[in-house]
């Protein structure tokens, strides 16, 4: 997981409840034994590019920059990731709608 998209899930859940909340959510996330790995600027232009050709947020290209890079699953419920799935392998949580 890359460390921008650790940042995300704390600043979302921060938001919707608290910091001390955000920071438990961290702190488990970390016991999962999940790999964080820092933005250094190969991950970056990576992201770069996939934010140049596709709509998508930053964070969301750090996510696929990384899972290229590591050439490893990515898992997510976001069918906003749809349009990346010819470039990574993408499995959805929850299906994406056909339209998407």
């Amino acid at each position: 997981m890359s460390v921008v998209n650790a940042g995300e899930v704390w600043y979302i859940i921060a938001r919707r409840t608290s910091e001390a909340d955000a920071d438990r959510s961290i702190r488990e996330l970390k016991q999962l034994g999940i790999e964080w790995v820092d933005a250094d600027w190969d991950i970056v232009h990576e992201a770069c590019r996939f934010k140049a050709k596709h709509k998508m947020s930053f964070a969301d290209c750090f996510a696929v920059a990384l899972a290229k890079q590591k050439k490893a699953l990515l898992l997510t419920g976001d069918p906003e990731f749809k349009q990346v799935e010819q470039e990574i392998t993408i499995e959805f949580l929850i299906k994406p709608s056909q339209g998407r």
